[in-house]
This record gives structure tokens, C-alpha cells and sequence, in this order.
């Protein structure tokens, strides 16, 4: 993507005014400045806004953790989320129905930023002719806020629309995003209904992968499968294990190109 001094530069006014026009009609035309958390919560969003009618609202005490198996470049790696039943049962509900008809199967992931977030859970993402729109997709329903808890490494919480057209903040019921950085300045605005136990570092690599002005991965990483199953068979990683790789990993640059392609910039466009 040029550069507007470029564009300048050229004195291609019609080229500024067609980048500008595309990038405000796209679904994220909020972007992250280099090297901060967005002031905006747009960033982890997506949903349509309707009240659910036929959503359970008791979850599945018994099986309380959620197993993906995601294909990473050919690859089948495991990860397994605690849910929170006592701290957002409507949420983990919502969640573990889906994964019960394996709803999830066959998405990718369509959002990564390096130490922030990956995001998932839209529908959409299925086809790989509809990669434009990833991200503006997911069940037709909304979910009542369940908002307690707050943000840490590996914290999975439910995405959903802004402020401005979402006063009650209800989420999502569909897409989820997971943590792999600090993201405290938004504690006490989501419904955090999990956390991490399982597979974290392959989070961590998946959310630094060359991605387009979408945040969208050039790679697809793809979910093969979903189930159920409790935590009591499950072995959790170590929380502060996890903080001191993810703090390494901030100090480390990121280089200018990788496999090829150009390193992701943010700018702020208002």
C-alpha cells in the first residue's frame, strides 16, 4: 500500500481520495498506531444486533473446557480453553452450543496483531472468496452482557459492536477474540467468558503472522475441529511462564518483511 507522501509525491489526488473512500467503507476502519493499544474498541468487534430467542442459558457445568484443533501450515495443533460458566453462564451457553453442532468447524481466523489479539468466529471465513468481508459475519443473535472479569494473557473474551450503537454492550454470538498481549485498558467493557490453558504459544505465533490492511492472516490458519471435555482431563499451562515469553517477545522487533511480504503498518485515521 503506498504511503500518502508517495501518493502525494506522484500528485495523485484521485488515488488519495479512492484510498480514503475504501478504507472508511471497510469493517475495520479502525487501525492500530504502531506500537499502542487503539483508543477504540472497534478493533475486536463484529455482530448483529438482534435479541436471541432459542439461546440455552444454562451451561454444561460438566464440560467446561472447549477443545479446537486449528491447522497451522499443514500442522494440528491443540488449544483448549477454560470456560467461566459462574462468571458469564449465558456466554458459555451460547459457546458451548456452538460447538456442539460444530459450528466453528471449517472457519479461520480472520484478525491477528502481534502481542494484542487473534480473533475468530465468523462464519464467513468458510469461504475463502468472501476474505473481503471476514470479520462483518456471525449468527444473527446478540448476547446480554456479562461483563466481570478482566483482561489477561490468554483471556477469551466475545466481540461485539461499539458504544455508539451498542449502549448495553451485549456481544456477539459468534465471534470471540483471545488475548496474547496487554489489553487491561479495555477491562470492565467486555463479557470475558475463558481463558487460555492449552496451546498458548501457538496463539502467540499465529497472532505475528504477515497479515493484510484488515489485520487479516495471508496464511490461513483453519479450524479442523471443536469438542467439548472437562478440565479435570486437562493439564493448564502456567500463567506466569506465559508472561515472561510474551514480555521477551515485545522487546524483540519484528522484522521489515516476512516471507516476503511487507511488515504491517497502523495509522490512525482520525
Amino acid at each position: 500500500m503506498r504511503t500518502l507522501a508517495q501518493l502525494t509525491s506522484l500528485g495523485s489526488l484521485v488515488a488519495i481520495i479512492s484510498l480514503s473512500s475504501s478504507v472508511l467503507t471497510n469493517c475495520s476502519t479502525m487501525r492500530k498506531v504502531e506500537g499502542m493499544i487503539p483508543e477504540v474498541p472497534e478493533i475486536i468487534l463484529i455482530g448483529k444486533k438482534k435479541t436471541p430467542e432459542n439461546t440455552p442459558i444454562t451451561p454444561d457445568l460438566k464440560n467446561d473446557v472447549a477443545v479446537f484443533k486449528l491447522d497451522v501450515f499443514g500442522q494440528t495443533h491443540r488449544l483448549v480453553i477454560q470456560l467461566y460458566p459462574a462468571d458469564a453462564p449465558f456466554t458459555v451457553a451460547n459457546f458451548q452450543e456452538n460447538i456442539r453442532r460444530n459450528y466453528y468447524d471449517g472457519m479461520a481466523i480472520h484478525r491477528v496483531i502481534p502481542n494484542y489479539l487473534v480473533q475468530m468466529g465468523d462464519p464467513q471465513s468458510k469461504d475463502p472468496r468472501t476474505r473481503a468481508g471476514w470479520g462483518t459475519g456471525g449468527l444473527e443473535t446478540t448476547l446480554p452482557a456479562e461483563i466481570k472479569l478482566r483482561h489477561r494473557l490468554g483471556t477469551v473474551g466475545m466481540a461485539r459492536l461499539d458504544d455508539a450503537t451498542n449502549a448495553t454492550r451485549q456481544s456477539s454470538g459468534s465471534q470471540f477474540y483471545i488475548t496474547t498481549g496487554d489489553m487491561r485498558k479495555f477491562d470492565g467493557k467486555y463479557t470475558i467468558f475463558g481463558q487460555v490453558i492449552q496451546g498458548y504459544d501457538t496463539l502467540q505465533t499465529i497472532s505475528e503472522l504477515p497479515a493484510d490492511e484488515n489485520d487479516n492472516p495471508y496464511q490461513r490458519i483453519q479450524i479442523k475441529a471443536t469438542h467439548l471435555d472437562r478440565s479435570s482431563n486437562m493439564r493448564p499451562e502456567d500463567i506466569n511462564a506465559l508472561q515472561r515469553k510474551t514480555r521477551r517477545r515485545t522487546v524483540e522487533e519484528m522484522p521489515a518483511r516476512q516471507d516476503g511480504l511487507v511488515k504491517r503498518t497502523w495509522r490512525q485515521l482520525w
